[in-house]
């Protein structure tokens, strides 16, 4: 019976589920063992009467065609004869018996126990007796080829050969098991391999996980000191740097501002002074004379202007003294 598990209870109890599951498959396996069993026994129980069934037949047909061949004398003739007709009505009886409806021709067994004659009837003890000995027979050659074929190193005298014949069948049944039990012994040992295989996986995991939890404190605990070096060295490296700046600095003021360049600096100063004032004093000239000039322009202006205006006043009074004229010379 199958035990349902949901997800979320397998996921909250993982070794729980893995519990109910190998008990699942316990007892699948010793219910399949038990068909497997019951399955084996029906099928050796078939394949021996299948065995005997074609024993008889083969042993039937040889003497048929030994009779047909006039090999047999005429009393073994009839009990074989016997014994097949009653082989061919108890083959008609377990077919009958497999199909309870009715034959087509109307056939029961007794019916076909009627087609024994009398002269059959006293022959079949006898020919049960050859039967049984003759399929004997044929059996103990087979089984004895069958142990030629199985065993690699035969014995020469026939006495082993057939004891070892006689225990074929236990040799291939303790093979057999042996078989079964080194399948059972390979199937555990890889479910161990593989129980083995998650059990490491789980140890793995879990000692990756504390792994990464030290990492995360090592880290934690070491980051404030590697950011305080960190720290620490960029503000030497800016102190540094400010040295060689003003090592630069100091050189290049040595480099520029010698004796001789200062005291031609000094000169070329009072020169850009005396230059600068002489400048402001023609610049102050200048601008005298144009204000100067600016006030003779205001004045020219005014002259222009009286002038202008004088000009038009004149050319008004020729205009009008024109105008004059002309009127006068028409009167």
């Amino acid at each position: 019976m199958d035990v349902f598990i949901s997800d979320d209870l397998r996921i909250k109890n993982p070794n729980f589920s893995r519990l109910v599951d190998r008990l699942q498959e316990k007892i699948k396996r010793q219910h399949d063992t038990k068909l497997n069993e019951e399955h084996i026994e029906a099928k050796c129980s078939w394949m021996t009467h299948q065995v005997l069934l074609l024993a008889v037949k083969h042993v039937l047909q040889t003497h048929e065609v030994k009779i047909l061949k006039g090999e047999l004398s005429t009393h073994d003739a009839k009990c074989w004869t016997a014994v097949k007709n009653l082989f061919t009505i108890n083959e008609c009886k377990a077919y009958l018996s497999a199909h309870k409806d009715n034959s087509l021709l109307g056939i029961d067994e007794k019916t076909l126990m009627c087609t024994l004659t009398n002269d059959d009837k006293k022959f079949i003890t006898k020919g049960k007796s050859l039967l049984q000995t003759e399929v004997e027979n044929y059996l103990c050659k087979v089984c004895l080829k069958l142990s030629e074929l199985h065993d690699e190193t035969p014995a020469e005298n026939v006495k082993i050969l057939k004891s070892r014949s006689f225990l074929l069948g236990e040799m291939l049944e303790n093979e057999s098991e042996e078989l079964k039990q080194k399948q059972t012994m390979l199937k555990e040992s890889r479910e161990d391999e593989t129980n083995a295989y998650l059990t490491y996986r789980e140890t793995l995991q879990s000692c990756s996980e504390l792994l990464v939890t030290l990492l995360k404190k090592y880290w934690l605990n070491l980051q404030a000191k590697k950011d305080r070096i960190s720290v620490k060295n960029a503000w030497a490296c800016v102190e540094n740097f400010t040295a060689k700046l003003r090592s630069e600095c100091f050189s290049l003021k040595c480099e520029t501002y010698t004796h001789q360049k200062v005291e031609a600096l000094q000169r070329i100063r009072l020169e850009i002074e005396e230059t600068t004032k002489q400048r402001e004093f023609e610049l102050s000239d200048i601008n005298q004379q144009l204000a100067h000039y600016r006030q003779l322009g205001t004045e020219f202006e005014a002259v222009a202007a009286e002038y202008g205006n004088v000009t038009d006043h004149l050319q008004k009074q020729e205009w009008t003294l024109a105008e004059i004229k002309k009127n006068t010379g028409q009167e």
